[in-house]
């Protein structure tokens, strides 16, 4: 940023608004007001910046002036490579395989909705589903636990470019949040710092050609020969206020922001106490790794110094120097006394114990077991049951971490549903996904789908409730058999292509029958009437909880009668019972018939009962 520009923003007072209330200054000053904030926030935040890349160097030894993509490499040379056994690198990817590489599911759910509207929930969850794959969310997840680990705040935006929603991985170094303001994690405006191509902003901003190309490039990088011409742009947002793009001599886009939140989704691995960042591993495990590297640092000095094979011979003693060499069998003639082979200890003993604590505490430190981390189960446990005791004693320190992952998920399938909202509102754009449903692709419209705000909310479904894996879902049906919910025949043929989820959709279809006939009644009063397929006693028993709801509900006196007729009209297919019921014995055989053996018991044929 060049010194005119400075020294006009730190000048300009119009109409004595502060600078910190940038939104309510007229657009073509808005930029001058923002970066004016923003450059006191950078400033009051320097040695945040600095720990965020001491930090990033912890996990990856990487010489490195920002952290903004732009002179991220690694170093050729080695004698720079300070780590030698990294903890910070080895726990973090250790739990990025553990919890970053689950896939929760946000699942929609609706508050005494009716049939028609959990179908509508249900074809909503099926949409997020379906941006989720589309925007290929799940494996950025990864990355972006990765990040928390790192810095302590992994971040992923939002947004809809082209009429589509796309999310984007960010870097939370180029967040900027007043530490005051975001004291309790909830700030009232939010800024993004990125370096964008001149190209691209001319191409984007034509308007603005004159003021683009006057704009100073960026040279934080300090490479000798740039490759790409960057510009800082500079991005805010302030909730039920203004969302202003701009750079350093001119507003770009400024446009009203009337939403409460922001266009980002946060994963924090650990919450401050009074910070909107959060922090990390490389934080918490960074005086243990710093020990660390200096003792084995030591060590290694030690080991060239001290502990190298050296010969003692006797000032008396007559020896060739040159009988003394590398050849096998090689002879030795002295007179006096023989020469001494003798290899000296670099250190202590206590001191390579010492390294061994330091690596044990750290993994102690975050929950890990260096079993763990090696990939290796301790000895004795051969059983399964005995292996899942043991991870699940260990996961139990990570239901908090596991907890906040999911809520990340949480925050970006709402992001997802505010974006379609505001595509479908203000552009009339219906945006179209394509979704898995059952065993065939599914095309839904968001208009389809579209539910006010009050009427649902968003839960992570577990994803052990749904297993993935073949041996997982096989595992399932052996239990399902076993409960005597799923038949032998049902079980076989799932063995080659299990699909628990398309079977328990079969089985409760009867019920999801039932309940669209009554709420269409309710609803609407729309009759259709009862079938004997639909296993009239637990149709007659539902419909009965929904009259008496109904009923409660001051439902239309007419939708209720219509209720009652339909439950009449079920009970007709009821088999009259007998008050005493006559046993059945079966037919004597005739003299001379052989008589068959007994038929053994049904039993599953999946897996024996233990």
């Amino acid at each position: 940023m060049n010194k005119p520009i400075i020294e006009k923003m730190y000048g300009n007072k119009k109409n004595d608004i502060p600078y910190e209330e940038w939104w309510a200054v007229e657009d073509t000053e808005t930029y001058i007001h923002m970066l004016q904030l923003i450059k006191t926030i950078d400033e009051n935040q320097k040695e945040r910046n600095w720990n965020d890349l001491q930090h990033g160097k912890l996990y990856q030894d990487t010489p490195q002036g920002i952290l903004n993509g732009g002179d991220y490499q690694r170093s050729t040379d080695v004698r720079r490579s300070s780590v030698t056994y990294n903890v910070v690198k080895a726990t973090t990817d250790t739990l990025v395989s553990k919890i970053g590489q689950n896939k929760p599911r946000p699942r929609t759910l609706t508050e005494k909705g009716d049939y028609h509207q959990q179908l509508r929930a249900k074809e909503l969850t099926r949409y997020v589903d379906g941006i989720l794959g589309d925007t290929k969310t799940y494996r950025k997840g990864p990355q972006i636990f990765k990040d928390g680990g790192i810095f302590g705040t992994g971040c992923l935006k939002v947004f809809s470019e082209d009429g589509k929603i796309k999310t984007e991985r960010v870097l939370i170094t180029e967040i900027l949040v007043d530490d005051l303001e975001g004291a309790y994690g909830d700030p009232q405006s939010i800024y993004q710092t990125k370096l964008v191509s001149r190209n691209v902003l001319l191409k984007l901003f034509p308007k603005h050609k004159q003021e683009i190309e006057n704009a100073t490039p960026d040279d934080i990088t300090n490479r000798k020969k740039q490759t790409v011409d960057l510009i800082k742009v500079y991005e805010g947002w302030h909730k039920k206020g203004k969302h202003v793009l701009a750079i350093e001599n001119v507003t770009l886009l400024c446009e009203p922001w009337e939403h409460d939140y922001f266009p980002f989704a946060f994963f924090r691995y650990n919450t401050s106490i009074a910070s909107f960042y959060g922090n990390g591993i490389a934080e918490e495990l960074r005086g243990t790794q710093i020990e660390i590297n200096k003792i084995l640092r030591d060590i290694q000095q030690a080991q060239n110094l001290i502990a190298v094979p050296r010969i003692l011979i006797d000032y008396g003693s007559s020896i060739v120097a040159s009988h003394v060499n590398n050849e096998k069998g090689s002879i030795i003639k002295y007179r006096g006394k023989k020469p001494d082979f003798h290899t000296p200890t670099a250190m202590n003993n206590e001191i390579y114990s010492h390294v061994k604590w330091l690596i044990s505490s750290a993994f102690e430190k975050v929950g890990l077991s260096q079993l763990s981390v090696a990939s290796k189960k301790p000895a004795g446990l051969d059983s399964g049951r005995a292996i899942r005791e043991f991870r699940d004693t260990e996961s139990e320190r990570f239901t908090s971490l596991t907890h906040q992952y999911e809520e990340f998920f949480e925050d970006v399938a709402n992001l997802i549903i505010s974006v379609s909202k505001d595509l479908y509102t203000n552009q009339k754009i219906d945006l179209e996904v394509k979704a898995e449903s059952r065993s065939f692709i599914q095309s839904i419209k968001w208009s389809d789908v579209n539910m006010e705000d009050d009427k649902f909310v968003i839960r992570i479904q577990t994803s052990s409730l749904f297993p993935t894996t073949p041996a997982a879902r096989l595992q399932k049906i052996e239990e399902y058999v076993r409960a005597g919910w799923m038949s032998r025949e049902s079980a076989i043929q799932q063995m080659d292509h299990p699909d628990t989820e398309s079977w328990a959709t079969l089985e409760t279809a009867g019920e999801e029958y039932v309940q669209k006939i009554v709420a269409d009644i309710l609803g609407s009063g729309k009759y259709v009437p009862p079938e004997p397929e639909i296993l009239p006693e637990r149709a007659i028993n539902y419909a009965r909880k929904a009259y008496m709801d109904a009923k409660k509900d001051e439902v239309k006196e007419e939708y209720t009668e219509l209720l009652l007729r339909w439950m009449e009209q079920a009970s007709s297919y009821l088999a009259p019972t007998s008050s005493t019921p006559q046993p059945v014995t079966a037919p004597t055989p005739e003299s001379g018939t052989p008589t068959a053996n007994p038929m053994p018991l049904p039993t599953t044929g999946l897996a024996p009962q233990v």
